[in-house]
C-alpha cells in the first residue's frame, strides 16, 4: 500500500508542478509540452485510483475522485488546445 500511495502522491504533486514549469516557458510549444505531461500524470493518478479501488483501499471516494481526475484532465486538455489558437 506505502508503494501506491507514494507513487499517488507523486503523480498528483506532478501535475501542478509541470504546469507551473511550464508556465514560465519561453515558447507556446514548449508550455504544450509540459501541459502534455501534467494531462499523463493525470491519466497515471486516475490509472492508480483504478487499483486502489481494486484493493479495497478507497470505496465511497472513487467516484468523486474520478470526476475530479477526469475534470481536470479536460480542463487542461482545453487550455493546451486553445494555445493552438
Amino acid at each position: 500500500m506505502f508503494g501506491l500511495v507514494s507513487q499517488l502522491n507523486r503523480a498528483s504533486v506532478s501535475i501542478s508542478a509541470n504546469i507551473a514549469e511550464g508556465s514560465a516557458s519561453v515558447s507556446t510549444k514548449e508550455f504544450k509540452m509540459f501541459l502534455g505531461f501534467s494531462i499523463r500524470f493525470g491519466v497515471e493518478v486516475i490509472s492508480e485510483l483504478f487499483i486502489a479501488q481494486e484493493r479495497g483501499y478507497i470505496n465511497n471516494e472513487f467516484n468523486n475522485l474520478y470526476n475530479i481526475g477526469e475534470l481536470l484532465i479536460k480542463r487542461i486538455t482545453a487550455f493546451k488546445n486553445s494555445l493552438n489558437k
